[in-house]
């Protein structure tokens, strides 16, 4: 074991680190001395009062609170149901907000509402809408349709219809266009199919399983896939090579 004085010359989370490493060794808590210098670092405080103390550390709580991400399995693992003086801390950040909702609410969080519907992942927004409200959830769709893939998520499994305002968005990337066809319309999407022609890979992925056919127009792009001859033989083509060109019967 370092000394005191050793331990003050390295920084807060590696010393925490040695410290938690060697409680694990010893298969006990360490001195309070040296706890005290673990509760400062968010995370290892966490992983010395779930695999050292094995309950909770009313002492480091205070610090813990300063990871949203730390105080969210802090509540999970060791406190086991709603700690509300995290909550305000939680609550700020989207993204563990949606997870406090999901796993230890397991339910909405109209508080923490606010926050979550201006997360910087608008997929985090749609889960929410999917797997916490349940349905619709219109005060968040501004943030949503503009993110192609967000919007087709949106659409298919929560709207589980056409979302036309969406349409200019998700039509953009061929990608989503192509599940959007796929999943939501179940048909040709004709106005994406300029958009769709440039990416070669999902331009043959909407001939196999929206277009369900050749799709004549795009196979000069198509031929810069890796799945071009996955798309030869679902269709049966012959390619007959003069030179350095295809012509395809």
């Amino acid at each position: 074991m370092k000394s005191l004085d050793q331990l003050l010359k390295i920084d807060i989370d590696t010393r925490a680190k040695y410290l938690y490493e060697e409680a694990k060794k010893q298969y006990k808590r360490l001195d309070e001395k040296y706890e005290e210098f673990i509760k400062f670092s968010p995370y290892w405080a966490y992983k010395y009062a779930l695999n050292i103390i094995k309950d909770r550390w009313l002492e480091a709580e205070p610090y813990l609170l300063k990871s949203p991400e730390v105080a969210l399995d802090y509540t999970r693992f060791i406190i086991g149901e709603r700690w509300p003086e995290a909550e305000p801390h939680i609550m700020k950040s989207s993204r563990w907000a949606y997870y406090y909702a999901k796993d230890v609410i397991n339910g909405r969080w109209p508080e923490a509402e606010p926050y979550i519907m201006k997360c910087k992942d608008p997929i985090i927004i749609c889960k929410y809408a999917h797997y916490i409200i349940r349905g619709k959830w219109k005060e968040a769709e501004k943030y949503i349709i503009k993110d192609p893939r967000s919007a087709y998520y949106y659409a298919n499994y929560i709207l589980r219809r056409r979302w036309i305002e969406a349409e200019p968005y998700i039509i953009k990337n061929p990608r989503c266009a192509v599940e959007y066809a796929k999943d939501v319309l179940k048909k040709r999407w004709l106005e994406a199919e300029p958009y769709i022609m440039k990416d070669p890979s999902y331009a043959i992925d909407y001939a196999k399983n929206v277009m369900k056919k050749r799709w004549k127009e795009a196979e000069p792009i198509m031929q810069n896939s890796i799945w071009w001859y996955d798309y030869q033989n679902h269709f049966n083509i012959k390619i007959n090579r003069e030179g350095n060109s295809y012509e395809i019967t």
